[in-house]
C-alpha cells in the first residue's frame, strides 16, 4: 500500500468515525459561554437545556453517520450508538428534570469523566494509527476526566455556581479543542487526497 492508501484507510476506517463534529464543538463552546458567564442559571433550567442539547447532538450524530455511510458504502462504520444514547438520555433529562437536579452534580461528574476518558482514548488511538497529534490534546481531556472524578467523589461539596462555571469552562475547553482537532484532521485529509 502506498502512503495515500494507508493514510486514507487509517483516517476513514479507524479515525474519521471519531473525528470531532464541528457542530458538536460549536454547541459545546456555546454551552460553555452560557454557563461560564450566566452562572446564576437555575440547575433545573440547566438540566433541561443539557437534555435538549444532547437530543440535538444525538440527531446530528445519527444523520452524519448515515450521510457518511451513504457517501462511502465500501467503508464499514460502527452503528451510531452514541447518537441513540445521547437522544435517550437527553429525552429523559427533559422529561424528568426535578429528579435529575438532585443528582445533577454526580451526573455532571460522570459526564465529564466519560468525555475526558473517551477523548483521551480517541487521541491515543489516532496517534497509534499514525496521525500526528500534539501532546497538548492529551492533557486537556485528562484534566476534564480528573475534574469529573473530583465532582463524582464529592458531588455536594461544590457550590452550585462554582460547578456551573466549571462545567462551562470544561465545555469551552472541550469545544475549542475539538474545533482545532477538526481543522487539523480536515487539513491532513485534504493534503492526502
Amino acid at each position: 500500500m502506498d502512503n495515500k492508501e494507508t493514510f486514507d484507510g487509517v483516517v476513514i476506517t479507524s479515525f474519521s468515525k471519531y473525528r470531532p463534529s464541528l457542530m458538536e464543538a460549536i454547541v459545546a463552546i456555546l454551552i460553555g459561554l452560557i454557563f461560564t458567564f450566566q452562572s446564576d442559571m437555575a440547575l433545573g433550567s440547566m438540566v433541561i437545556f443539557i437534555g435538549a442539547v444532547l437530543v440535538l447532538l444525538g440527531i446530528t450524530y445519527i444523520l452524519s453517520h448515515y450521510t457518511l455511510k451513504k457517501k462511502n458504502p465500501q467503508v464499514k462504520f460502527f452503528p451510531p450508538y452514541n447518537g441513540y444514547v445521547s437522544i435517550i438520555f437527553g429525552a429523559v433529562l427533559i422529561l424528568f428534570p426535578t429528579f435529575f437536579v438532585s443528582m445533577f452534580m454526580f451526573m455532571l461528574g460522570i459526564l465529564l469523566t466519560i468525555i475526558g476518558i473517551t477523548q483521551t482514548y480517541l487521541i491515543v488511538k489516532g496517534r497509534t494509527s499514525g496521525v500526528k497529534i500534539s501532546s497538548y490534546f492529551v492533557i486537556v481531556p485528562v484534566l476534564i476526566a480528573f475534574l469529573g472524578l473530583l465532582i463524582m467523589i464529592n458531588p455536594f461539596s461544590f457550590a452550585n455556581v462554582v460547578v456551573v462555571v466549571l462545567f462551562g469552562i470544561s465545555s469551552l475547553i472541550y469545544g475549542v479543542t475539538n474545533v482545532i482537532r477538526y481543522f487539523i484532521i480536515q487539513s491532513r485529509q485534504s493534503k492526502s487526497l
